[in-house]
Order: C-alpha cells, then structure tokens, then sequence
C-alpha cells in the first residue's frame, strides 16, 4: 500500500506485508523478462503470458 501522507501505517505487519507484496511483483516481472528473453516478444500484444 503506497504512502498516504502522516497515515502511513508503519506497523511491522504492514511493513513486511507491503514488502512482500512488493517482492512478489519484482519476481513476477524477473520471471516475464527471463520468459520474453528466452522465447521473444509474445505475440498477443497484451503483455500478460502466452
């Protein structure tokens, strides 16, 4: 969840929670970049995977 001004909540639940979120996106796109890298651009234009 991004910042939102002073009600940012800085709980140590929130935070890993947020973190992990934000690692999972990072691996999700590691994982396209390896996959387009290794077959080419997909073909349906959509970005999503083939």
């Amino acid at each position: 969840m991004p910042p939102k001004g002073d009600d940012f909540d800085l709980t140590p639940e929130a935070v890993l929670s947020d973190t992990s979120n934000k690692m999972d996106r990072a691996i999700d796109a590691f994982k396209r970049d390896l996959t387009q890298l290794r077959t080419g651009p997909c073909h349906h234009g959509d970005g999503g995977e083939c």
